[in-house]
């Protein structure tokens, strides 16, 4: 069974209270994957900016500060969510933490997931639609062709 199917499966199991709080853990895991991209991103940047090696290595360094607190909040998540599984009946939804690669463990479960929660977010949102726009007679318009903005504002 997927990583997901059993958080939604644990899920159900829980308390409303308890259920919003786990989720709450795994859309967590969205922002850690974000900040590896915009890491990614702004590196490439930075280099291509005016700044001698110390700035460059001060920006890599807080950007990488930034993406490990983030790194090490998810991994508080997979096992905060293990044991919740566990003190539920189920088996550990993320086997193995504590002897697996830092690495290996982003690659392996959390950016999955938050790959699969920003789909389900995205498919959430609905665009509205969009409705034509009124007609209004331009202010400068002869007198017997405009209205009052009263009549514009009902019509």
């Amino acid at each position: 069974m997927a990583y997901i199917e059993q958080l939604d499966e644990l899920h159900g199991k829980l308390e409303p209270e308890d259920a919003e709080f786990l989720q709450g853990l795994n859309e967590s895991y969205a922002g850690y994957a974000q900040a590896i991209e915009s890491m990614e991103r702004i590196m490439q940047l930075n280099r291509f900016k005016d700044m001698d090696v110390k700035e460059y290595q001060e920006s890599v360094k807080s950007l990488d500060n930034s993406r490990k607190v983030k790194h090490d909040a998810c991994m508080s998540s997979l096992s905060i969510t293990n044991r919740i599984a566990l003190a539920n009946g189920m088996a550990e939804i993320f086997p193995g933490l504590e002897g697996m690669d830092r690495t290996r463990i982003a690659d392996a479960y959390i950016l999955p997931v938050a790959k699969e929660y920003e789909t389900r977010a995205q498919a959430q949102i609905k665009p509205e639609k969009s409705k034509p726009a009124k007609q209004r007679t331009p202010v400068n318009a002869p007198k017997g062709e405009r209205q009052s903005q009263h009549e514009q504002q009902y019509e």
